[in-house]
């Protein structure tokens, strides 16, 4: 399936905003002094199922998007 490069509606190229709701928990091991030497995530993430375009403000499927570096 190809993954749209520009809004489908209005053909904006600026991007498109999604909402990724964080969960689980993350733990620190943190030195006296701040340097933190050890850092462990571990939950779920939720990604919207429609980006929203930043020009247009219209909803697009969240599976026509790019969005690897989320």
């Amino acid at each position: 399936m190809r993954l749209h490069r520009k809004c489908p509606h209005c053909g904006g190229q600026t991007g498109f905003e999604i909402t990724v709701a964080l969960g689980g928990t993350e733990t620190k091991k943190v030195n006296f002094k701040g340097k933190v030497f050890e850092d462990e995530r571990d939950g779920t993430d939720d990604v919207d199922k429609q980006g929203i375009c930043l020009d247009c403000k219209k909803l697009i499927p969240i599976e026509k998007l790019d969005i690897r570096n989320v």
